[in-house]
């Protein structure tokens, strides 16, 4: 079966980061995370994707909004992991076949250089058009 899935369900707590481990011919989609248990008012948990290139939150879950749609692809390549601070998160997802070509997981340098730009704006060297 070339496009078949499998349901995947783990449980990320802030003792200790969660390593994203599949096949090399698969890739892991996440698809949503709730909270494991309801917190206390104020309290929050926030789930956050650390990789050998960028850390990035995905999302904060709180009384209110226990659970999020976070659509997100992780190739065994990518080396990530999750990480969460303040409860532990439930994230579930699928590993699928890494067969399609709309999904790449390749992260070049000038796409992490983007997505820095896009958040902490362009270094000092780009904006006074050095390079």
């Amino acid at each position: 079966m070339a496009n078949a899935s499998e349901f995947v369900g783990v449980s990320v707590s802030p003792k200790a980061p969660h390593p994203i481990n599949c096949p090399m011919d698969q890739i892991f989609v996440m698809k949503q995370v709730a909270l494991a248990a309801p917190l206390k008012p104020g309290a929050a948990a926030v789930l956050s994707v650390h990789t050998a290139s960028i850390n990035a939150v995905l999302c904060t879950l709180r009384p209110g909004s226990e659970q999020a749609v976070c659509e997100v692809a992780f190739a065994p390549e990518d080396e990530a992991k999750l990480v969460v601070t303040g409860a532990t998160v439930h994230v579930c997802g699928s590993l699928v076949p890494n067969e399609d070509p709309e999904i790449d997981s390749d992260f070049s340098e000038e796409d992490a250089d983007l997505l820095e730009d896009a958040i902490i704006g362009p270094s000092d060297e780009e904006e006074s058009g050095e390079e």
